[in-house]
């Protein structure tokens, strides 16, 4: 039985990892960035920094709803996959993003409230190679 479809406004970043590229049922996915090697990463890296970037610029920083919506997009992180590679990805930029947004010591403080990371996974399980104890603690975290 297939999952439900699932619409979620997301920036044109969109993530695919796991060992075997599988992004089928994920509209879009086969324009996304892969995390295979690294010429992969240093691109996903960019990739963020610009988002960043682009959500901190003064047309897009103010309050307006327009500018809310602009920055929320420009920093909501779509990645296809709930394998280990994703889920340490996500892991990886909630960190990354806690960190860039604290108060007083953080580069990008004003958009603490703008980003989101979207873990998307077609089986019932996060990491399903792993024992059920570790795939409830992924779930959690």
């Amino acid at each position: 039985k297939e999952p439900p479809e699932v619409t979620i406004d997301y920036d044109h970043l969109i993530v695919s990892v796991g060992c075997k590229v599988d992004d089928r049922g994920v509209p879009g996915a086969k324009r996304a960035l892969r995390l295979k090697c690294t010429e992969d990463a240093r691109k996903l890296r960019e990739a963020v920094g610009e988002c960043f970037e682009f959500a901190s610029r003064p047309d897009v920083a103010d309050s307006s709803p327009e500018s809310t919506k602009e920055r929320s997009r420009r920093v909501t992180f779509f990645i296809v996959g709930g394998g280990p590679t994703g889920v340490e990805l996500a892991g990886e930029l909630h960190d990354l993003f806690e960190d860039v947004t604290r108060p007083y010591k953080g580069t990008y403080p004003k958009l603490a409230d703008s980003i989101r990371v979207i873990l998307a996974h077609s089986g019932p399980d996060l990491v399903p190679q792993f024992d059920e104890n570790l795939r409830e603690e992924a779930l959690k975290s």
